[in-house]
């Protein structure tokens, strides 16, 4: 795990979407690559939660990077309200 996020008050979607961010830096250029439209998907879907009212419940979501095993974007929320605009 690259990075985790323990907030215990609403997480707003500009700072979700940014925490999303942070994390390219932290890969290697090819494993960025690689994980290139698993970001993607996963901000699409940072996005969308926060158009629809934010999220308010626990989920795991699992953005996987196409034709590989391991490589892949997860994205949890534990009983905390986040995605709020």
């Amino acid at each position: 795990m690259l990075n985790a996020i323990n907030k215990f008050a609403p997480f707003p979607y500009p700072l979700s979407s940014q925490q999303l961010s942070e994390l390219n830096p932290k890969l290697h250029r090819k494993d960025l690559a690689v994980r290139e439209d698993a970001f993607k998907r996963a901000e699409k879907y940072i996005n969308n939660e926060a158009k629809c009212g934010a999220v308010d419940a626990t989920i795991s979501r699992t953005f996987k990077v196409k034709d590989t095993e391991h490589e892949r974007i997860d994205i949890e929320i534990i009983t905390v309200k986040v995605f709020t605009e």
